[in-house]
C-alpha cells in the first residue's frame, strides 16, 4: 500500500495537485517501512518540493533536509542535487540571498547534467538580478535557457525566459523584453507546463506595460492574475504585483491597504523576501512622510546584511526622495548610497546615425542585423537571441523595410555601408 501511495502521489505532482501529493506523501511515509530507502527518499523530496510550492518554508526546510539525507546515503546524485536546489530556493524566500546562492553553487559542482540544473541557473541568475550584477544574471540565465531547451523542459524554460524579460527591461531593451516574453507564451500554449505559469507570465505582463506607461494594457493584463501567484521566483505566493497596478493608478489608499495585507501573509508565513518588496511598496504608499520614512527603513535594515538593490531600484523614481530622505536622517547611509547609485545609471545607449534610413531601427533590430551580417540563419538568431523563429523572421522583415533593400544579403551590405555592424 505505501508503494501505491507513492506512485499515486508522484502522478499528483505531475498534475501539479500539491494538496493532493503532500495527503498522499504523508500517507505513504507512514506505510513504508523504514529500510525501504529508495522509495521513501522519492516520495520525501517529492513532499518537499510540494510544500515549496505551497508556500510552507518550515515544514520544505524539515522535509528537504531528510531527504538530502536519504539521498546522500542512497548515492542518488539526482535527489541530492535536486534537494540542495530547493532548500537554496527556501533560503532565497526567506530573503537569505547569500546561502541561497552557496546551495546553488554547491548544486552546480556536484550535479554534472542533471536538468534540474536549469533551476540553480535560473534562481542565481535571479539573485544576481537582485544584486545587479546584470552581466552575471545573463551568464546563468543562458545557461538555464540552453539547459531547460536541451532536455525540452517548458516548465522550466517559460520561467527563465520570464526572469530574462526582467533582465532586459532593466538593461533599457524594451524590445528584449518584449520578445523574451513573447517566447515564454509560446512555450507555455504549446507545451505541457503547470497552470501557475499562466498566471505567472500575466504577472510579467502587467510589469512590462507599466514600464512602457501603458496603464490599460497592464489593466487588461490584470485581470489574468491570480490571488497565490506573482512573476517573482522568491515571492511567488502572493500577487504583490496587484499593488503595482494600484499605485500606477494612483490608488494610494487602496494600495496601502492592501499591501498592509500582503505583509502580514508574507511575515506570518516567513517569505523574508516578499516582506522586504511589500515595505518597499509601502514606502510609495504610506499616507505621511513619517510613515513612509519608517516603512523604508524596515526595508533597508532587513535588506542591507543580504546586498538587496534592484528591489528598490525597480520601484522607480518615485522613491528617490525617500531614499534621500533616509540618508539625510542618517539611516543606512552607505547602503542608500549604492542604491542611489543604481537607480541613477542609465543603460548604455547605441549611439548610430540612422537618419538616412526610411525609419530607425530599434535597438534589438540593430542586435539582429549584426547577426544577419555575420550569416546567421533566422533559426540561429532565434537561438542566439532565445526569441522564437517566428519573431526573428519579422524583425528581418522590418529591417529589410527600413534598410529600403530587397534582401538579406544587401541588408548586411547597406549595414557596412552605414556603418550598423
Amino acid at each position: 500500500m505505501g508503494q501505491i501511495l507513492a506512485a499515486q502521489a508522484y502522478l499528483a505532482r505531475i498534475r501539479e495537485d500539491y494538496g493532493r501529493l503532500v495527503e498522499l506523501s504523508e500517507r505513504a511515509l507512514i506505510l513504508l517501512p523504514e529500510d525501504e530507502l529508495s522509495t521513501r527518499g522519492i516520495v520525501t523530496i517529492n513532499l518537499g518540493i510540494a510544500y515549496w510550492h505551497g508556500g510552507h518554508m518550515q515544514q520544505a526546510e524539515r522535509t528537504l533536509g531528510q531527504a538530502l539525507e536519504i539521498a546522500t546515503s542512497t548515492d542518488n546524485l539526482f535527489a541530492r542535487v535536486t534537494a540542495l536546489i530547493f532548500l537554496g530556493r527556501v533560503m532565497a524566500v526567506r530573503g537569505q540571498l547569500r546561502g541561497s546562492a552557496r546551495l546553488y553553487q554547491q548544486s552546480i559542482e556536484e550535479g554534472q547534467q542533471i536538468p534540474s540544473l536549469a533551476l540553480a541557473h535560473l534562481d542565481l541568475g535571479a539573485l544576481y538580478y537582485e544584486w545587479n550584477v546584470l552581466d552575471e544574471s545573463a551568464r546563468h540565465l543562458e545557461q538555464a535557457i540552453r539547459i531547460s531547451e536541451r532536455n525540452r523542459n517548458d516548465e522550466f524554460l517559460a520561467p527563465s525566459l520570464m526572469m530574462m524579460a526582467r533582465l532586459r527591461l532593466a538593461n533599457g531593451d524594451l524590445p528584449g523584453a518584449q520578445d523574451s516574453l513573447e517566447a515564454a507564451h509560446q512555450r507555455i500554449n504549446a507545451g505541457d507546463v503547470p497552470a501557475s505559469l499562466v498566471n505567472r507570465i500575466a504577472a510579467a505582463q502587467v510589469h512590462l506595460a507599466l514600464a512602457q506607461d501603458d496603464l490599460q494594457g497592464a489593466r487588461r493584463w490584470a485581470d489574468k492574475l491570480a490571488d497565490d501567484a506573482d512573476c517573482h521566483n522568491f515571492y511567488r505566493f502572493f500577487n504583490l504585483t496587484g499593488a503595482n497596478i494600484l499605485l500606477a493608478q494612483n490608488q494610494r489608499a487602496a494600495a496601502h491597504d492592501y499591501l498592509t495585507r500582503c505583509y502580514e501573509g508574507a511575515v506570518k508565513a516567513g517569505w523574508g523576501y516578499g516582506a522586504i518588496a511589500v515595505r518597499v511598496l509601502q514606502t510609495l504608499a504610506a499616507g505621511t512622510p513619517a510613515e513612509a520614512l519608517k516603512m523604508l527603513g524596515d526595508a533597508l535594515s532587513l535588506a542591507e546584511p543580504e546586498g538587496f538593490v534592484r528591489t528598490f531600484v525597480d520601484a522607480g523614481t518615485a522613491l528617490l526622495p525617500h531614499l534621500q530622505e533616509a540618508a539625510r536622517r542618517g539611516i543606512e547611509v552607505d547602503y542608500v548610497g549604492k542604491i542611489l547609485a543604481a537607480m541613477q545609471k542609465r543603460p548604455k545607449m547605441i549611439l548610430i546615425d540612422q537618419t538616412s534610413l526610411v525609419e530607425p531601427l530599434s535597438e534589438r533590430e540593430l542586435e539582429v542585423l549584426r547577426l544577419v551580417a555575420d550569416g546567421l540563419s533566422n533559426r540561429e538568431i532565434a537561438r542566439k537571441l532565445f526569441i522564437s523563429t517566428g519573431t526573428a523572421k519579422t524583425h528581418v522583415h522590418n529591417i529589410i523595410g527600413k534598410l529600403g533593400v530587397r534582401n538579406r544579403t544587401e541588408a548586411a551590405a547597406r549595414a557596412i555601408e552605414l556603418g550598423l555592424v
